[in-house]
């Protein structure tokens, strides 16, 4: 409740219906709750597993190739191509959920700075 508090206050004057204000709300907190629940989930599999997210990676290595098939997916095989031959895709959440909230953010100050109709 207190997010709740805090994100429709900081809404509040901005001339948006109630319904569009809890809208918001429930987006952001979402999408915050969404890339927690991966991190713990990335957290939980490590534990289960004993493995790093790199190691589990390189065992997935040789399964790779027939996953990511030109034929059958040509976009996927291209970019993937180009990040292989960059030294590789490191997937970072932190990095993920700042471009994700800055996204969300910029979207989300549209709609708030949208005039009243």
């Amino acid at each position: 409740m207190t997010h709740a508090e805090w994100a429709l206050s900081a809404l509040e004057g901005h001339g948006l219906d109630p319904v569009t204000m809890l809208d918001v709300h429930a987006l952001l907190y979402c999408y915050v709750e969404g890339v927690a629940v991966n991190l713990e989930r990335e957290t939980q599999a490590a534990a289960a597993t004993g493995l790093s997210g790199d190691e589990w990676i390189e065992q997935q290595a040789a399964a790779f190739p027939v996953a990511v098939d030109e034929t059958r997916r040509p976009a996927l095989f291209k970019v993937f191509k180009a990040v292989e031959s960059a030294d590789g895709y490191d997937l970072r959440l932190d990095a993920l959920f700042t471009l994700g909230l800055t996204s969300l953010l910029d979207g989300l100050a549209a709609v708030v700075e949208r005039p009243a109709s």
